[in-house]
């Protein structure tokens, strides 16, 4: 079998979230089906702490150093590696490395996913009655007596049994992860479905290998050829189910290459003291442009005060409208001439900047880069900042409430908030009710003004609307959850805040599944230079003439 990229890419994604499966609270009625080693299963306590060790170390990586490429591979493959020596130590090198095979086999290897969907699907057609098909090929007489036995996990209904039970009790998709979604189902439940159709189909073959010898196993690869061949006579290839390779007892993947006894470098995770933004602007210089560009656009001004947009900005329109209006030309006479966009959009910046700074003073500069920052480009803050959203949302509305009045993100099937809100915050939640109302209505209003989107421009929209009505969007619900926050905090003392604090991560990890790494951002802290993780001011960097 071949493990190509198991460490590279998309491969590479998928192992922190598989490890994550076994401790999701909306798993665990689906844990008989996945096939996880019984340790894992029996000792779920010891995994977890093994598991958020290697997720905690995984997250420093991500706010020290710029994980793309080759880097973030190397990384993950680290953080997995060092997990699963620590499991080893603990259960022993076998557990390990069954759990090892078995993320490899359920989510790594895109040769055994494509052979198990087809023998999923003749094995599902010998479980219908005789006759019931003109492409059924009768199975070998050797094989009827054990289809009753594996008809109820193999069968056509069962794949969209599965999809349909995991879907009642999966949360939906978090914010930065609506890239890898389906069908409105977060990542984790898209990665369990397959799981556990690849499982089910394992199951099912070892049953058939069990119960057959050498000889008899040959007659049911022979008779899942004929099938095959009949479902696809045009473009059948007899090598396409591996002959025998897959009917057996053993679990596949057993000649997986192993990690558990690589040599770990002394620090996972080497913090950057001078982070290379390079590829930053690259990504994000066209964001930064259109970003820039808000508070000139006439259709914006309706909701330009509920963006956070800088006050002075606000009060001298007419000094950022000129500065960004040379900006701009200056860019579209040179974009022409230049290889790298990514380094005359950030020096097209700068320069806008700092010509800022000497009209208007260098703190109203700073607070407007401070602001592209936090409210357009720092997605982790933007995450946790939704997830405040969601159970201030649930805590401020009442259940009867909730479809017909909350907003979309808030109607969306999640369950209502499952533990009551601390005393010292329920007064204060008709002033979050009134924050979290009137979004729906906002955004049906930045939808109505906004222009179409450009046709160049294709990449960048989102639900059919222009680019900057996106970045709109972001930035009122960003603001408008921040002063919900605010509105919290100046009504508190220090101990009140502490209760609403306990309480938002009891409540978020009931709702998710999984407790986030909260400690890293001070919900309540008004002075955001904290959100913007140390990244070097543009306003110092010196530019050539």
């Amino acid at each position: 079998m071949k493990y190509d990229n198991l460490w590279e890419g998309t491969r590479s994604s998928y192992w922190l979230p598989a490890f994550s499966l076994p401790l999701l609270h909306w798993v665990k009625p689906f844990l008989p089906f996945l096939g996880l080693p019984d340790f894992i299963l029996k000792q779920p306590l010891i995994w977890e702490q093994i598991y958020t060790q290697a997720a905690l170390e995984y997250q420093t990586a991500r706010e020290t150093q710029d994980l793309s490429g080759k880097y973030y591979d190397q990384v993950i493959k680290q953080v997995v590696t060092k997990a699963l020596q620590n499991l080893a130590a603990v259960a022993g090198r076998d557990v390990a490395r069954d759990f090892e095979r078995w993320v490899i086999a359920h989510f790594c290897c895109h040769e055994l996913e494509i052979v198990l969907r087809r023998w999923q699907l003749l094995l599902a057609i010998a479980c219908e009655p005789p006759g019931s098909r003109r492409d059924q090929v009768p199975p070998p007489a050797v094989l009827v007596p054990i289809l009753p036995e594996i008809a109820d996990f193999i069968g056509f209904d069962c794949p969209f049994n599965i999809h349909s039970e995991v879907r009642t009790v999966a949360p939906p998709p978090e914010y930065e992860q609506i890239p890898y979604e389906r069908l409105g189902t977060c990542y984790e439940a898209t990665m369990l479905i397959g799981a556990i159709q690849i499982a089910l189909t394992i199951k099912a073959l070892k049953a058939i290998a069990s119960q057959l010898n050498a000889k008899e196993r040959q007659k049911v690869v022979q008779w899942a050829q004929l099938q095959h061949k009949a479902l696809n006579p045009s473009g059948y290839n007899r090598k396409e189910l591996g002959g025998d390779k897959y009917l057996r007892v053993e679990p596949p993947c057993q000649d997986a290459p192993s990690v558990i006894d690589d040599q770990l470098p002394a620090q996972i995770y080497a913090p950057k003291k001078n982070t290379d933004l390079a590829s930053h602007w690259q990504n994000y210089g066209d964001t930064w442009l259109k970003v820039l560009s808000l508070p000139t656009l006439p259709w914006v001004q309706p909701f330009i005060e509920l963006m956070g947009v800088p006050k002075p900005i606000l009060d001298q329109p007419e000094v950022w409208q000129r500065i960004y209006t040379n900006a701009l030309n200056e860019y579209k006479q040179r974009r022409q001439e230049v290889e790298k966009q990514g380094e005359l959009q950030r020096e097209i910046v700068t320069k806008a900047l700092k010509q800022l700074a000497a009209e208007m003073g260098r703190y109203v500069a700073s607070d407007f880069e401070r602001w592209v920052w936090v409210y357009f480009l720092n997605h982790k803050f933007g995450s946790m900042l939704r997830r405040w959203e969601v159970i201030l949302g649930y805590a401020a509305f009442p259940k009867e409430e909730m479809l017909s009045q909350a907003p979309f993100c808030l109607a969306s099937g999640w369950s209502h908030n499952k533990f009551p809100p601390p005393v010292a915050l329920v007064p204060i939640l008709p002033d979050i009710k009134e924050l979290v109302s009137n979004r729906g209505e906002l955004i049906q209003q930045i939808e109505g003004n906004a222009p179409p989107p450009i046709p160049e421009e294709d990449s960048y929209v989102r639900l059919g609307i222009c680019y900057e009505a996106t970045l709109i969007l972001w930035a009122v619900n960003r603001e408008l959850t921040i002063k919900a926050l605010q509105a919290i905090a100046s009504r508190l003392n220090e101990q009140e805040r502490k209760e609403v604090i306990a309480w938002a991560k009891v409540e978020d990890k009931a709702t998710w599944g999984k407790e986030y790494y909260w400690a890293t951002i001070d919900l309540y802290q008004t002075d955001l230079d904290k959100f913007c993780f140390d990244i070097p001011s543009l306003l110092d960097i010196l530019l050539e003439n």
